[in-house]
């Protein structure tokens, strides 16, 4: 199985404007979801990062300012996601199971850059990959909610 940045690259057919795009994007997911949750201390050198991705990384991106119109809707929804997984996750245990699968969300984001690289073909092909990944990353989230930090 591919580590994460394999994948990214491989869903990005090698465009390094997309893969940089895609590692932003899952740079500043991962940091608000941890800084909210407050699963772990963020270091404040993450704290800076994140400011520069969010005021020059992602503004300056050569694939998301050509590819804007396309991927702002899917932040739109992703955001959205992120907020209900939340909502969802103080519901007790039912509400935790629905979370799983709006925090993944995020992986959507793979999907489309896909599609705007590669076609409706290109976005089928990767998808039984992202879906293995899905799968892998529910059951961390499950074991982290659990209490086993290092599933």
């Amino acid at each position: 199985m591919k580590d994460i940045t394999e994948r990214l690259y491989y869903y990005c057919k090698g465009d390094e404007e997309a893969f940089k795009f895609l590692c932003l994007f899952f740079r500043l997911v991962h940091f608000v979801d941890d800084a909210y949750d407050k699963d772990r201390d963020v270091p404040e050198a993450e704290t800076y990062q994140a400011l520069l991705d969010v005021f020059f990384g992602l503004p300056n991106n050569k694939f998301y300012l050509e590819h804007k119109a396309e991927l702002e809707p899917i932040l739109w929804a992703y955001v959205d996601s992120w907020v209900t997984s939340n909502q969802m996750e103080k519901l007790g245990e039912t509400g935790l199971n629905l979370s799983y699968g709006l925090k993944e969300a995020a992986l959507g984001m793979c999907g489309q850059v896909a599609r705007i690289l590669g076609g409706v073909g290109w976005m089928f092909e990767v998808s039984s990959d992202l879906a293995c990944f899905t799968v892998e990353n529910v059951r961390s989230l499950e074991a982290h909610h659990r209490g086993e930090r290092d599933a």
